[in-house]
């Protein structure tokens, strides 16, 4: 069987899309830097060895499907956590957004509502 270095690229972008929405935050839970992950991995010019795939298997990913693409019971189970993790994270984001809003118009309100002395 021979590891076809795009597909591993393709579902490393995969994974780090689904697990946090870009390829930096990706790059810092595997303390490296963007340009090495992109150069090294991302283009296919290489396979993650044994040090990057146990980090990645320790922030989830799931090392049969990234090398082989073949999924199990399990790594199906791990893809929706993280899409359900990723689906909190960013309702999260935008509920600070709102709720940030939502002071600054009760704010401006109260600032308008006073009556000068």
């Amino acid at each position: 069987m021979a590891l076809e270095k795009a597909e591993i690229a393709n579902r490393l972008r995969e994974f780090g899309m689904m697990k946090f929405g870009n390829m930096k935050k990706l790059a810092d839970a595997l303390e490296m830097s963007q340009a090495s992950l992109h150069s090294g991995y991302l283009s296919g010019r290489s396979i993650p060895g044994a040090e990057i795939l146990v980090k990645l298997n320790s922030i989830g990913c799931d090392i049969l499907w990234l090398l082989t693409g073949k999924e199990n019971n399990e790594s199906n189970l791990k893809a929706k956590i993280i899409k359900l993790e990723t689906e909190i994270r960013v309702n999260d984001e935008r509920w600070n957004e709102f709720t940030n809003q939502v002071r600054m118009v009760a704010d401006q309100s109260a600032h308008y509502g006073k009556k000068p002395k």
